[in-house]
């Protein structure tokens, strides 16, 4: 497509536009988040991210999470697809409190969607 070099210089490097500068013509994960929000208040987000998922976040994010399982796409459509499926599924316990991560708040769900949280 026309549109890969505009797509390529939007957003990359600024954390609030990282989720636009997704490249799904590129090799791509998913992953899939525990995130402490606070001591009482445990979330889990689905992701999608041609980066590994370090660098995907920052600092203070990264303190709050702990990753759970990773699935490789050879191209960001796939992920794309499959991360759209999941949060069309569980959208009724999708979180919608303030804000607990710097970006991708729209992906934090309030049980363990994926019942693959076997880390106590």
């Amino acid at each position: 497509g026309l549109m890969i070099p505009n797509n390529y210089w939007r957003g990359r490097g600024c954390p609030v536009c990282a989720d636009s500068g997704f490249d799904k013509e590129s090799p791509a994960i998913m992953y899939y988040l525990k995130v402490r929000a606070s001591s009482n208040l445990i979330l889990y987000k689905i992701g999608i991210t041609n980066r590994t998922v370090t660098e995907r976040f920052n600092l203070d994010d990264l303190d709050k999470i702990e990753l759970i399982k990773t699935w490789s796409f050879d191209s960001g459509k796939g992920a794309f697809l499959e991360e759209k499926k999941i949060k069309d599924k569980y959208k009724e316990v999708q979180y919608k409190g303030t804000n607990v991560l710097q970006s991708g708040n729209t992906e934090l769900f309030t049980l363990d969607i994926l019942k693959l949280d076997t880390i106590r």
